[in-house]
């Protein structure tokens, strides 16, 4: 701020005290903290907030049951919020996370496109984990799947599965996770 003062001739000093108008400056972004977009300087909510499915962090993985009916999800408005798969590129995804609980047999997850026309998963021992599986585009078309023996996987543990769209791809897929019986 300049304040131009007239005739400023005070000799040795002089003190003068005065206010000016504090305008606070108007930042525009997303203000509200649940939002990916979520901007902590934004004084004015310009409609750019996006919110995330509920299960957008591996808190929150929806629970897929093995040889249950194949879940449908989309990972439109999902934040780039967790670890990278070793697969597919070294781009973060838009993830949604599932989980299942392992009792035995060869399992195998896969996912079905739809909007999402490429997707990627990856399987980890937790959140915060360590990767033991990873795919892209081993189903059909640009889908993804996955097949963990009995011997890798250890029954009466929870896995979690990371899916999303290959670089950042969003839209609905299914996700469904089948197990086979070890004979003999």
């Amino acid at each position: 701020v300049l304040v131009l003062m007239a005739n400023a001739n005070y000799g040795r000093g002089t003190t003068h005290y005065f206010c000016l108008p504090f305008v606070p400056r108007s930042i525009p972004g997303s203000t509200d903290v649940n939002a990916c977009t979520y901007n902590p300087a934004a004084t004015v909510d310009n409609g750019t907030c996006t919110f995330r499915p509920a299960n957008d962090v591996c808190a929150n993985a929806t629970l897929l049951t093995v040889n249950g009916a194949a879940f449908s999800t989309t990972n439109l408005g999902a934040c780039v919020n967790a670890s990278t798969p070793s697969c597919g590129g070294s781009q973060p995804i838009q993830d949604v996370w599932f989980r299942f609980d392992y009792t035995g047999g060869n399992i195998t997850i896969a996912t079905t496109l739809g909007t999402n026309t490429d997707t990627r998963l990856a399987v980890w021992t937790g959140c915060d984990g360590t990767q033991i599986a990873c795919d892209d585009d081993s189903g059909p078309g640009n889908a993804s799947m996955i097949s963990l023996s009995c011997g890798t996987i250890t029954p009466g543990t929870t896995y979690y599965i990371q899916a999303g769209g290959i670089q950042q791809l969003e839209g609905t897929f299914a996700s469904q996770g089948t197990s086979e019986a070890i004979s003999g």
